[in-house]
């Protein structure tokens, strides 16, 4: 829970460091960033999946130079993956971002800093890549303590260098939007540094085989990618559903834009809470069916759902209760905090369900069934989402409140699709 909470804090870092900036356009750079970077990670790191589940796997039954023989082979794909992604996005991210929003002329003024940022984030993706293939691989032996130490020095981190080089104190150059990319990957370089350290340590490295080359297989390689390429499949169809929602939010304006993108980053702890549960949730169930348990699998999976449910619930309430004061935190731009308030008290309500349905989503693609998950993602964003924003921008445009009605159409059916099929109980036969 703290170590994935740890992920949301470092955005609203850079979001606060970049709302004391003067005008609208940090935080607006920021709000578009964030649409292709968040594509980018879940396409690019979802060999995390992978290693995750089949560790688990192995570690259920028993085999430790199985889960090394997996750690290997994925940290090498992930190493691999994070430097084509990281030339990429050095070479053609203007390209990129100039196709991406050329139809949307309000936010025209803010894709200079928003190439900018995407650069060196994506730049050095490769230090996303590595620390989130150590991640799979702990996580899949049930080694998760670790994770609330890097995630927390990740923070630490990436608040000091946000206030050296976003403001420009301690003798740094003022670099606004640049400079909260290169605090964030400036720490997670070091903590990925700091967990290839951890995994070399002899009560590791000896038992499991690690970072051995002679290991090295294509097959198992594939084996990771089969089990990942659905996940990178549905975040491509979820970011187009959030790119469309972008697409329309975009339109109501800047000060909009503004709004929005801090209701995205207060809303996504509730989305890392589901995804700590949903880790803890994967690694059990996956466990428990290398073990040959499949009732003690389910029973894991329901018990993560009900704390993940609470645990969002008691944050809604707060969230709900003190709208004003929390959009105010981010922004003293009264028509920020305004536009905001209606919004972030639907998401924050209904994101109970969507923890839920987040949980089970994890269990489930752990367990093996990671197409289901992939083709409700597809069919929940494009299927639901985006003829529901259609609907809004013909009938209701420039209606933030709207706009934000069509996440709610998401996190209730993704639920619904999740809850089904977790409850249906085929995915305790399969294989991997």
């Amino acid at each position: 829970m703290v170590g994935n909470l740890s992920q949301i804090s470092i955005g609203l870092a850079d979001t606060w460091f970049l709302g004391q900036l003067e005008g609208h356009g940090p935080l607006a750079s920021m709000g578009q960033a964030g649409v292709i970077y968040l594509v980018i990670f879940l396409v690019f790191s979802s060999a995390f999946m992978g290693i995750q589940a089949l560790a688990a796997r192995r570690f259920g039954q028993s085999d430790d130079r199985g889960c090394g023989l997996i750690f290997n082979n994925g940290l090498l794909l992930q190493l691999l993956i994070g430097l084509a992604v990281g030339v990429a996005g050095i070479t053609i991210m203007d390209d990129l971002v100039r196709f991406v929003f050329s139809q949307n002329e309000a936010v025209s003024a803010v894709l200079p800093l928003t190439t900018r940022y995407l650069e060196i984030r994506v730049g050095g993706f490769v230090t996303v890549t590595t620390l989130w293939a150590f991640r799979g691989f702990f996580y899949g032996i049930g080694i998760t303590r670790p994770d609330i130490w890097a995630g927390l020095g990740m923070n630490v981190l990436n608040i000091i260098f946000n206030y050296a080089l976003v403001l420009g104190h301690g003798g740094f150059p003022k670099m606004g939007v640049a400079g909260a990319a290169w605090s964030s990957v400036s720490a997670q370089l070091i903590i990925a540094l700091g967990m290839m350290a951890l995994a070399m340590k002899e009560q590791y490295r000896r038992k499991y085989g690690l970072f051995r080359l002679e290991g090295i297989s294509r097959k198992v390689i594939v084996g990771i990618m089969k089990l990942s390429a659905p996940r990178a499949l549905q975040a491509l169809a979820f970011g187009g559903s959030v790119y469309f929602f972008k697409v329309i939010s975009d339109e109501c304006g800047e000060t909009a834009l503004a709004s929005s993108i801090i209701v995205w980053r207060i809303f996504g702890i509730l989305v890392m809470a589901g995804l700590a549960y949903g880790a803890a949730a994967g690694t059990l169930v996956s466990q428990s069916l290398g073990e040959k348990r499949p009732d003690l699998a389910e029973s894991y999976g329901w018990a993560a759902s009900r704390l993940g449910f609470w645990s969002s619930a008691c944050l809604a309430v707060v969230g709900f209760i003190f709208p004003g004061e929390i959009i105010g935190a981010f922004s003293d731009d009264p028509e920020v905090v305004k536009l905001g308030i209606v919004p972030m008290r639907l998401v924050l309500i209904f994101g109970c369900l969507d923890s839920v349905g987040i949980i089970l989503a994890r269990a489930l693609s752990a367990a093996g069934a990671s197409l289901y998950v992939m083709w409700a993602e597809i069919c929940v964003s494009i299927g639901c989402v985006v003829p529901f924003l259609m609907l809004v921008q013909h009938f209701l445009p420039g209606d933030l409140d709207a706009i934000w009605g069509a996440w709610i159409v998401y996190m209730v059916t993704w639920f619904a699709f999740m809850t089904l099929k977790f409850r249906g109980g085929t995915w305790k036969t399969i294989e991997i």
